[in-house]
């Protein structure tokens, strides 16, 4: 019964021998599980946290997108012709920039999803760029394909619909930003957010209510979030844009470019799948077949709340990572912070033209000095922070997440926005991650809780002096037509084989 008792609270099956984790669900877990965190993080005034288990509004979440015969038949097929399930699946029913896949054409350098299009089916759907850039590299289709775990409304967006025309007493507010914005079932962070600012604002007897525009993409970077912004969001008029990248840019490429052997020539980096297999140990006598063991292991300090950071090897860094003060115009800040730092002050240029207000959150990630993780439950954060980060230190990375939050505070405070601190609210929990940055089940639910308490103080502010909220603006129908425009076939035949 302790052996059935310790699986059941730790996430393994009941019905094998071996110890099995149960798979984490994309659809969630039970609220009230993270509700102690809440509390915790409850910090903002006004905010009661008995809102924390509300859900926001139901909505139509059923397709109204009719594909071309060629297409419908090649999704339907797909997994059977190219024999296997794989995450090309998902991105076939993507709709791609044709100057992104022109340049592919003409550089004759696909990316693998594209190489793997070039074989089956030979075509994908894609949109017209609406300046001759290749940023955005695809779109999402406006009430497209039905899913059980995503849904993308009327501007392909996630989220209910969006009138073009903001009711006057609404504040809409904006997201930018990549997976870690998009993510989330059934409901994504920045939905939790800014319910719970309907919540706070009936509260406080504001007389407003808020909609939303989650332009967020998976595996996009700060280029294209500003293009997004410029074609796509601008238009409808949003009063508040935030920006949250997520520390996507720190990557095994990033890293590369900054360590060094300790003589201080380039880092001679391990075999990676050699670093796979280090980063969890030798299994004790019972580790793979009882939940008990494992906790009599924790218990004597052995495995106390997990495995510790696997040893990494000597290294050294041709970069500062601890500055606190970083110089915005180095030219050679790590992690694309240059670029990303170019691309945010222009959409925050982008913002100020449309007379909204702009803001920046700081990321976060699961990593620190210490931080002990399950063998089998963490198996993707321990590849991640000790494979793709190898040969970084957990300490290391954290410094990473550190200077990049400081460039984005450091920005906020040159150019007069809002920095909205959410790494410093959010628990470093593993049980709200699937690696560093990504999240899963409740940890949405918490960001939007963080979100929104975070965003409440400007709000409230700029309620009292009468600058929001502002009365709705019909859009120019040529800039918005976008989100309706006919899909075009783009064959494949241009690529390599």
């Amino acid at each position: 019964m302790t052996e059935a008792s310790f699986r059941v609270i730790d996430g393994y099956r009941l019905g094998q021998l071996s110890l099995v984790v149960v798979p984490r669900s994309l659809k969630g877990q039970p609220t009230e599980l993270s509700l102690p965190d809440a509390r915790k993080a409850t910090f903002a005034s006004g905010f009661d946290v008995s809102w924390y288990t509300a859900d926001p509004p139901q909505y139509d979440r059923s397709s109204k997108f009719s594909p071309p015969a060629d297409w419908a038949a090649a999704v339907k097929n797909y997994r059977q012709a190219i024999g296997k399930q794989d995450y090309t699946e998902v991105e076939f029913k993507f709709l791609y920039n044709d100057k992104w896949l022109e340049e592919a054409c003409a550089k004759r350098d696909p990316t693998p999803t594209l190489r793997q299009f070039r074989r089956y089916p030979g075509f994908v759907y894609s949109f017209a760029s609406p300046d001759g850039s290749t940023k955005p590299e695809y779109r999402m289709v406006p009430r497209g394909w039905d899913s059980e775990i995503t849904y993308f409304n009327n501007f392909g967006f996630r989220g209910p619909d969006i009138e073009p025309r903001k009711p006057d007493r609404v504040i809409r507010v904006a997201f930018l930003g990549a997976s870690v914005l998009s993510n989330g079932w059934p409901y994504t962070s920045s939905e939790y957010a800014v319910n719970f600012l309907r919540l706070w604002a009936q509260a406080q007897h504001l007389d407003v209510d808020f909609d939303l525009i989650n332009a967020s993409r998976g595996g996009i970077n700060s280029t294209a979030s500003a293009q997004i912004m410029r074609y796509e969001v601008a238009p409808l008029r949003p009063d508040i844009v935030v920006y949250y990248q997520g520390a996507r840019n720190i990557t095994g490429v990033e890293v590369k470019a900054i360590v060094r052997d300790v003589d201080s020539k380039p880092f001679t980096a391990r075999d990676t799948a050699e670093r796979h297999l280090s980063t969890v140990p030798e299994n004790l006598p019972l580790d793979k077949y009882s939940a008990l063991a494992r906790r009599i292991y924790e218990l004597i300090n052995r495995r106390t709340a997990g495995i510790a950071e696997p040893t990494k090897p000597p290294h050294k860094l041709s970069f500062d990572l601890k500055q606190t003060d970083p110089d915005l115009d180095a030219k050679d800040l790590p992690f694309s912070l240059t670029r990303q730092i170019v691309d945010v002050v222009d959409i925050e240029g982008i913002t100020k033209s449309i007379g909204a207000q702009f803001a920046v959150a700081s990321a976060i990630a699961l990593v620190h000095d210490g931080l002990r993780l399950d063998p089998d439950r963490d198996r993707l954060i321990l590849s991640a922070l000790n494979a793709d980060l190898a040969p970084l230190t957990y300490a290391e990375i954290r410094d990473a997440i550190d200077f990049e939050n400081a460039v984005y505070r450091k920005l906020a405070k040159r150019e007069n926005f809002p920095f909205l601190n959410l790494d410093s609210h959010f628990p470093s929990d593993p049980s709200y991650f699937w690696d560093m940055v990504h999240q899963y089940g409740n940890a949405f639910r918490l960001q939007g809780w963080v979100m929104a308490q975070s965003l409440a103080p400007y709000i409230l502010k700029a309620v009292s002096e009468g600058a929001l909220p502002r009365s709705g603006q019909t859009p120019d129908l040529k800039s918005i037509e976008w989100a309706s425009a006919p899909t075009k076939r783009f064959n494949l035949g241009c690529l390599p084989e």
